[in-house]
């Protein structure tokens, strides 16, 4: 995909743009390949930013940031919010998949995961081909697929999608974790339907 269809896609500020093939997005500079697109995430405890140079080094063809950073020479797209950011990019490079889905997002403290399986039951028996996502897996149909978050990371959670939209399936049902909403993980979704199961004193507590 082109750089330019990635910063259109975040309504970035660019510095020294020159428009290239980009060949994945990472956000963990240790992960960076040649060509990919390095999002600067600013973390609780570590700011994405210092991983810049060494991101460029490995080959970052081109960087997201939030703040101009010198001494980098290939293209920054400056924005507001990286992780935002990160959720749009991930919805472009597949092509936004939730556009040809019907995306239910579950949240709430507790009964997400007993909620999403029995609204998947409900749709399979009347025929409707759904996948699920959540805290015991990933189920494409009658696939299923190990998942280590309830909610992905933006990259892994619109390669979901693109896969159940490949797939046939018409309804993705996906659990929506707190911190999910907090990291802007689901931005860039189009969503059908959303459910609210309950707020209990764990989900304070945290």
């Amino acid at each position: 995909m082109l750089l330019s269809a990635l910063a259109e896609s975040i309504g970035s500020r660019n510095i020294n743009f020159k428009d290239t093939d980009i060949t994945g997005i990472e956000f963990d500079s240790r992960k960076v390949k040649p060509g990919n697109l390095y999002i600067c995430i600013n973390g609780f405890k570590v700011d994405g930013h210092i991983f810049a140079k060494p991101a460029v080094e490995s080959g970052a063809a081109a960087i997201v940031v939030e703040r101009e950073l010198e001494d980098i020479d290939v293209p920054q797209l400056v924005v507001k919010n990286s992780r935002s950011a990160l959720a749009m990019c991930a919805a472009a490079w597949f092509n936004h998949p939730s556009k040809h889905l019907k995306i239910i997002g579950i949240t709430g403290t507790n009964g997400k995961t007993t909620t999403s399986h029995m609204l998947k039951t409900l749709l399979d028996l009347n025929g409707i081909k759904t996948a699920a996502l959540g805290t015991i897996g990933t189920y494409i149909g009658d696939e299923v697929h190990s998942q280590k978050l309830t909610t992905p990371y933006p990259m892994e959670l619109q390669e979901i999608f693109a896969l159940a939209r490949d797939n046939d399936c018409k309804v993705v049902i996906m659990e929506v974790s707190a911190h999910a909403l907090e990291l802007n993980k689901v931005e860039g979704i189009k969503f059908y339907a959303s459910a609210f199961t309950n707020l209990s004193q764990d989900h304070l507590d945290d």
